[in-house]
């Protein structure tokens, strides 16, 4: 009976911290969802538009333009509560390498769930709109522009850094993507999914390998990131004040 109500306690705890750290915390990162959604429905239900048209532009929108604004977005929130002294939260007594792995754990899930329902809808009007693998592969770019602006932003501890990084990053890889296509091939291209649609028409075959390599250089990176989050105790000693 005990062990009962210690788990509804617990479930009822995280389901507050979920709450808090979703709607709370990252109440823009709704919002771009939302607005995501509604633009990439619209542009699918536009009988205007050949099937073809549709797809790139599409992904153009979810493949390369998407990764960035949920990565400013899902930066912005940790850094400026870090700067402004106001990093309290619901449980308090937390490292701030913790809570940044909490953060992006939730913010990605988040995504995660979005990216499938919004293709199973595609798919749904538009029969064989996309692959569903699409609903994790296009996790990839958003979690490798994050891990970018989290690491500059760990180690400059500024968001600002961070986002002009990512930008920075992101403007080279959309503007040269056509060189770096040629010279690398689609195996360690970016935006391969928009590829696939766009005049360069990447192998779709190619996925697998391409979102194994991004995913290694994510890993790393957050890893990095965990580590220089996890040696500052600053929103520890905010909580005890």
């Amino acid at each position: 009976m005990v062990l009962k109500q210690d788990h509804e306690f617990n479930m009822k705890r995280f389901l507050r911290l979920a709450y808090y750290e979703i709607f709370k915390a990252q109440s823009f990162l709704l919002i771009a969802l939302a607005v995501s959604a509604l633009i990439t429905l619209f542009l699918t239900l536009d009988e205007g538009l050949e099937v073809a048209e549709r797809q790139l532009y599409i992904m153009y929108i979810l493949g390369a333009y998407f990764p960035l604004l949920i990565a400013l977005l899902t930066n912005n929130g940790l850094m400026k509560e870090k700067e402004g002294h106001t990093a309290v939260f619901v449980c308090s007594r937390v490292n701030l390498g913790v809570l940044w792995l909490r953060r992006l754990i939730l913010g990605f899930f988040t995504v995660g769930v979005f990216m499938a329902a919004l293709l199973a809808l595609k798919n749904h009007l538009i029969p064989g709109l996309f692959p569903p693998i699409f609903a994790l592969t296009l996790l990839i770019p958003v979690l490798f522009f994050s891990a970018i602006m989290a690491l500059v932003s760990a180690l400059s501890c500024s968001s600002a850094a961070g986002a002009i990084a990512g930008l920075f990053v992101w403007t080279l890889l959309y503007f040269y993507s056509p060189t770096i296509y040629s010279r690398f091939g689609p195996n360690f291209f970016p935006f391969l999914e928009w590829a696939i649609f766009f005049r360069i028409k990447a192998p779709i075959g190619a996925l697998p390998v391409n979102k194994f390599y991004y995913a290694m250089l994510c890993l790393l990176l957050l890893a990095i990131t965990f580590c220089l989050h996890r040696s500052n105790l600053q929103v520890e000693r905010f909580s005890r004040q």
